[in-house]
């Protein structure tokens, strides 16, 4: 049985929801992490057009403040920005460092983006917002991404 199918085994066993967490986070985390360069090329097609339509669905151009898990190389969040005339806050999540690091380097090569949002890529799991007040968002984006959570009720 490999990482992913042992997690989704336990996960819904009571008394064993945590088990293996650590494990499976890092192993996770080292998968995006290198394949982060790939995705571009491979993956982001596929998911940038879903997360189009969703942003449609969610009338994204109206929210103020939305936050995007599972950001991963940040083709979504660069697509979106300079459509967003009512926003003032967002925020690109992703935990794989590799990931962040791409999305910024693809950022800094689109000088005018919008800069009259502030938005940040940031390091960070998307089943622990903590770090973000309760009401911090009025838009929650997670295009393809909670299956990949650990925990996806939490996410």
């Amino acid at each position: 049985m490999d990482q992913k199918e042992h997690h989704y085994s336990h996960s819904h066993e009571p008394g064993h929801e945590h088990q293996h967490h650590g494990d499976y986070e890092e192993e996770e985390r080292k998968k995006w992490n290198s394949n982060a360069g790939i995705y571009v090329n491979s993956h982001e097609r596929y998911t940038l057009t879903a997360g189009i339509t969703l942003g449609n669905m969610l009338e994204l151009t109206k929210s103020k403040r939305i936050i995007e898990v599972g950001c991963g190389p940040g083709g979504l969040s660069l697509f979106w920005l300079p459509q967003l005339r009512e926003a003032e806050k967002y925020v690109s999540l992703d935990f794989s460092e590799k990931m962040i690091e791409l999305a910024e380097h693809r950022k800094k090569q689109l000088p005018h983006l919008n800069d009259k949002i502030e938005h940040k890529f940031v390091v960070g799991d998307m089943n622990d917002l903590s770090a973000y007040a309760d009401g911090s968002f009025d838009t929650y984006l997670a295009c393809l991404a909670i299956h990949h959570s650990f925990d996806p009720k939490k996410a």
